[in-house]
């Protein structure tokens, strides 16, 4: 190994060291706190679910799960390498019987570890495409963009971290197979066609969504046919086969034991038939033009010509046989391509990952381009032009890069998300913007040009009197410049990465974590979570909003009605948006659950409000208070079913103006001792940031009155969290005078620490009754007398 060699191997493992540093020290404190692990973000919490159980269940990755979308069960479209590799590597660090607390821990250290070495993917594909001095800047630069950082944290387990390093391994190898520069002679390497292959089936395993990868790679396969003389035009279709063949057979066993393989179903988010045919077909059609191709040599001279001829030949082929031997393939596969392209569910635009990348919500935000691929993002169409002009001499090479990079940024535009892989190719084309520059300057003499411009008397006599050391400074060089313009963009990049590190928490609190251990602690157990047991269904689950399922169901161990897939917000909708008691105690006997945890509306309304298309846009007012503007409901909003429950705690408020019901088929057993952000001036006051309420029977009590009149009904409480509120609720007796009030909390025995200190008081015209009710009378529905 020569000094070069050395001093680069070295610069790699410095920039690593950087890119590691950067993706942990930050969020260390924050993740790791009381020996406990807090994941970041809501998929961590489901990968987990799956580690656990595979390590539980001898490696076996959980498929359907009652758990998800309660209670009719999911089955999870995550693929299971990502998994896997988590689970193998606890496996080996606890020698065979790893605890889930050291199992936590592992997989929290692997995104920033997956990510760091991502950073040599980068710099083999600068130094193959580009030179090596531009792979290393590109690693350099990569290391810091702000996309790729935010989805390789320690803490966040998620599969976005293996899309970008099993892609960029895959482009790596078809880069390769594409031949050195200036190469046509077609004389290229089967062992770079079968690792792409290879590859191509690890991206698969890591996420099934590959395919949305794959548009360069399988253009340029096509378009470089353009480009290959007659000679070399049978070695290349050969590679070309090659690849997807590969793809293909270690592809075959995951898609057709998959639970869609199994069905012969066809779906592009999760391995099914899907990806067979699509490889199947690329087979196909390179084996038909490679069949044609030889065929039409002879009689046509013009590459083009033969290239278009035998393809149109090889579609007309594949469109024949397929009618004829498999009928179903044309429908299935043109389904499959339509459930790409079509519109996705209206629940997805309300998540941020999914928005565009230079909007804010509906206002155009050029800095958000910023803020997740840096400054450099504007500069990627200069690179291109640059590039698209000066290497017209490796024109295949030119074509991927601009076909990889154009298809990446488009995708990026319409979802941010993709910042994280489209982020290699800004580092790949800054780098090689930066040193055309530098090149450019230092051929043109540019520290001549300055010095002339610049010198004069005064400037003479100036530095004749500064020390020697100062007076080479003050000399003017390229490199100067060069390091200048690094120094510039370090400090906007260092800017950027301080305040997304600022913003940045994981998304439990500390209150939120102890709120789901609670629930695992405090209410009854389910069946079937360690042991999937399709026969026996969970007994009951737990309604709330969707980016909380995956926290129920691994910190609670309990099934959640909706989940961040977006399984269940309908049903999620209908509760927390139902008008009155009555439609929300349908919901949530239609879908078996017995609690409900509840947070501020405030914070989904307009996210509720867009699914359920329910409500119009000028429903609610603006109230400023404390500087900024805080949206503040209109009575219609204060009285739906999620406001009565974490805003009222179930009672009917006395607000001006408004007349609330309160409700009497649930009760407050638990919330966070952290309180919500929002604060309502003239309405409900503080309140916690999470509840937990029962869903119960209620006991019941039965008496007459005068006709319509009013019955109140009282209860002081206090929290477990210390907080002394009232119960209350208002009935009217019917046109005979009869009613029937429901209690909700019992007086005596209650098996949680919300508890009340006096019995119920009920105020029936001029009499006062107090009633006793018992934990059993209310989970039983039981009649209570006076």
């Amino acid at each position: 190994m020569n000094k070069t060699r050395i001093i680069s191997f070295l610069i790699l493992i410095g920039i690593f060291a950087l890119a590691f540093s950067l993706r942990t020290i930050p969020f260390y404190s924050k993740v790791f706190i009381e020996g406990k692990v807090i994941f970041v973000d809501t998929d961590p919490y489901y990968h987990m679910r799956r580690i656990v159980y595979a390590l539980d269940h001898s490696m076996k990755v959980l498929g359907f799960d009652p758990y998800l979308n309660y209670p009719e069960g999911q089955v999870s479209f995550w693929p299971h390498l990502f998994d896997r590799i988590i689970s193998v590597s606890a496996l080996l660090i606890g020698r065979g019987a790893p605890a889930k607390e050291l199992t936590e821990r592992v997989a929290a250290w692997f995104p920033p570890l997956m990510g760091s070495l991502t950073i040599f993917l980068v710099w083999l594909i600068g130094k193959e495409l580009f030179s090596h001095k531009v792979g290393i800047l590109s690693a350099f630069l990569f290391a810091l963009q702000p996309g790729h950082l935010s989805y390789s944290t320690l803490g966040k387990v998620d599969q976005h971290v293996g899309e970008t390093f099993f892609t960029l391994l895959f482009i790596y190898f078809f880069i390769m197979t594409l031949g050195r520069k200036n190469d046509s002679t077609g004389q290229k390497n089967y062992l770079w066609a079968f690792l792409t292959g290879f590859a191509i089936y690890l991206s698969y395993l890591n996420w099934s969504g590959t395919t949305l990868y794959l548009f360069p790679v399988i253009s340029v396969m096509f378009l470089s046919l353009f480009f290959i003389n007659k000679e070399s035009l049978g070695r290349m279709l050969n590679l070309y086969i090659l690849i997807p063949l590969v793809a293909l057979l270690f592809l075959l066993y995951p898609c057709l034991t998959s639970w869609w393989g199994r069905r012969a179903l066809l779906n592009q988010k999760a391995l099914s038939y899907f990806q067979i045919y699509l490889f199947s077909f690329l087979i196909l059609f390179f084996v038909g033009v490679r069949i044609f191709s030889g065929m039409l040599k002879k009689r046509i001279q013009s590459i083009p010509k033969i290239i278009l001829s035998s393809s149109l030949l090889s579609v007309g082929l594949i469109f024949v046989f397929s009618r004829i031997f498999f009928p179903d393939f044309q429908r299935l596969f043109f389904k499959g391509v339509s459930w790409i392209t079509k519109t996705e569910n209206v629940w997805l635009t309300t998540i941020g990952e999914n928005q565009p990348l230079l909007y804010f919500g509906e206002n155009f935000s050029p800095l958000r381009a910023v803020f997740q691929l840096s400054w450099a993002f504007y500069l990627f169409p200069i690179a291109l032009l640059l590039l698209f002009f000066t290497r017209r001499k490796e024109p295949v090479r030119v074509l991927f890069l601009l076909i990889w990079t154009i298809s990446f940024c488009l995708i990026t535009l319409a979802k941010l998300r993709f910042a994280y892989i489209f982020g290699a190719n800004i580092a790949l084309l800054t780098g090689y913007l930066f040193f055309k520059c530098y090149d450019y300057l230092k051929e043109r003499r540019f520290s001549k040009i300055v010095e002339v411009r610049i010198v004069s008397e005064r400037f003479l006599a100036l530095r004749e009197r500064l020390p020697k050391f100062l007076k080479g400074i003050l000399t003017f060089k390229p490199q100067m410049i060069v390091i200048l313009i690094g120094l510039i963009f370090l400090f906007s990049h260092s800017k950027m990465l301080y305040a997304g590190f600022r913003m940045s928490r994981p998304f439990l609190s500390r209150g939120e974590y102890e709120t789901y251990i609670w629930i695992k602690e405090n209410t009854p157990k389910t069946s079937s979570y360690n042991n999937v047991d399709l026969e026996i269904k969970p007994e009951y689950g737990i309604m709330a909003f969707w980016d909380l399922g995956h926290f129920i169901e691994y910190l609670s161990e309990r099934p959640a009605t909706v989940n961040p897939y977006g399984k269940g917000v309908d049903r999620m909708c209908d509760f927390f948006l139902a008008k009155n008691e009555k439609e929300a105690n349908m919901v949530m006997e239609k879908s078996n659950c017995r609690f409900v945890i509840s947070q501020d509306l405030l914070l989904l309304v307009e996210a509720l409000r867009k699914i359920s298309l329910r409500y119009p846009e000028e429903a609610y007012r603006l109230l400023e208070y404390d500087g900024p503007l805080v949206r503040i409901p209109k009575g219609e909003y204060l009285s739906l079913m999620g406001n009565c429950l974490h805003l009222h705690d179930g009672s009917q408020p006395i607000i001006p103006d408004l007349d609330i019901p309160g409700v009497s088929q649930y009760r407050l057993i638990y919330e966070s001792p952290e309180y919500s952000d929002f604060t309502y001036f003239g309405g409900p006051g503080s309140t916690s940031r999470m509840k937990v309420f029962e869903y119960v029977k209620g006991a019941r009590y039965r008496g007459r009155t005068n006709p319509l009149e009013e019955i109140e009904i009282s209860l002081p409480l206090i929290s477990n969290a210390g907080r002394r509120f009232l119960y209350r609720n208002v009935i009217k007796a019917d046109e005979k005078g009869e009613f029937e009030v429901i209690l909700p909390y019992a007086t005596e025995n209650s098996p949680y620490q919300t508890v009340s200190e006096e019995p119920y008081k009920l105020k029936v015209g001029e009499r006062e009754i107090s009633l006793k009710v018992t934990e059993e009378e209310v989970m039983n529905g039981r009649r209570v007398k006076a």
